[in-house]
């Protein structure tokens, strides 16, 4: 998952999408959620945080701005 938000950095990636290219079909959006959330325990421990929400449309990795 990380590497599929590195290779699409900037650009906003739904759980749909994410879901598709991790496991090649849909899985709950609850499981996304916690990848992410295990995701952003690791990278973001400094401010900005590069994994970021965009409510409604997915998530997007990168600075503020990028």
């Amino acid at each position: 998952m990380l590497r599929h938000l590195l290779v699409n950095a900037g650009q906003v990636l739904s759980k749909e999408q994410i879901s598709a290219h991790v496991w090649s079909d849909f899985r709950a959006t609850e499981a996304i959620e916690k990848l992410i959330s295990r995701l952003r325990r690791k990278v973001d421990q400094e401010e900005p945080a590069l994994i970021r929400t965009r409510r409604g449309f997915g998530y997007v990795l990168g600075r503020t701005g990028a």
